[in-house]
């Protein structure tokens, strides 16, 4: 089966939604910023410090190329800034 103009990835796949820099789930984009608020909380109590801020990324193209950005900027934080090596 091809894909349908404008949709990115393969048809039957999940869609792509931005992603939380502190715990790496993904939300949908209403759900991210009330889940931003409890999870800045939680890495507070956590790591004992305050939760780093999320990455900004420029509005690039598409909506799905500037999701794809963001997802990448926010896991990029997720390794270097939330997980332990």
């Amino acid at each position: 089966m091809q894909d349908t103009p404008g949709t990115p990835g393969r048809q039957g796949a999940a869609p792509m939604l931005p992603m939380c820099h502190l715990c790496g789930r993904q939300f949908g984009s209403a759900s991210l910023s009330i889940h931003l608020r409890a999870c800045e909380l939680k890495f507070a109590q956590e790591y004992g410090r305050q939760a780093p801020p999320a990455p900004v990324v420029a509005r690039t193209g598409s909506k799905a190329a500037t999701v794809q950005a963001q997802n990448e900027a926010a896991f990029s934080a997720f390794q270097t800034e939330v997980l332990e090596p």
